[in-house]
């Protein structure tokens, strides 16, 4: 992967000339300008953000095309097998045939805290958000048609372990000491009574 760190290089000086530093001595740069482009400069990644979306569904169909494994792609995107097959797997259909996004909605929850992210969670989960991955302060989510619920635990506890007895699904990645969980919300069955 030696292209890799000649590509976050050229990454980084493309954003050094978009985005100056504000330096205290120089007058001839108003703080002004000096914000605005510093918001192209999140506009550019952003934009660097989609494109690489688009080259990473490529090269994992591609992958699949050639006899990968969801696992196989999983553990290379840092994700589960279940997480890389709901943002990459879709099979093609074409807009006609559709009225559905041709990709899942994908978002970034950041920032967010201990104190703050699971309230934020679970209002995002009752809308069908579910977290794919958790970062330092972040998670990142897809959207489906059911409401999700997210919980979190120390990892090793015992909660942790009757979480995954109760059929949680791990959230991959994670900052000590916590694991992440999520689940589809149970569908209780029909009451009886009221038939």
């Amino acid at each position: 992967m030696d292209g890799d760190d000649g590509l976050t290089t050229q990454l980084r000086e493309v954003l050094a000339r978009n985005m100056p530093e504000a330096d205290e001595h120089d007058s001839d740069v108003a703080p002004e300008a000096t914000r605005e482009q510093s918001l192209r400069a999140v506009e550019l990644c952003l934009s660097m953000r989609a494109s690489l979306r688009d080259v990473t569904q490529s090269a994992v169909d591609g992958a699949r095309r050639n006899g990968a494994s969801w696992a196989e792609i999983g553990k290379i995107l840092g994700s589960s097998r279940q997480a890389a097959q709901q943002l990459y797997g879709s099979p093609p259909i074409t807009a006609e045939a559709s009225s559905v996004p041709l990709e899942p909605a994908v978002r970034t929850l950041f920032p967010v805290t201990a104190f703050d992210e699971m309230g934020k969670l679970a209002q995002l989960g009752a809308e069908g958000w579910h977290a794919i991955r958790v970062g330092l302060q972040s998670h990142e989510l897809v959207q489906d048609s059911r409401p999700w619920e997210h919980a979190r635990a120390v990892q090793g506890s015992r909660k942790s372990s009757r979480m995954l007895e109760e059929g949680w699904g791990v959230v991959p990645g994670g900052t000590f000491p916590w694991v992440y969980f999520s689940r589809p919300v149970p569908i209780p069955p029909d009451d009886a009574t009221r038939r």
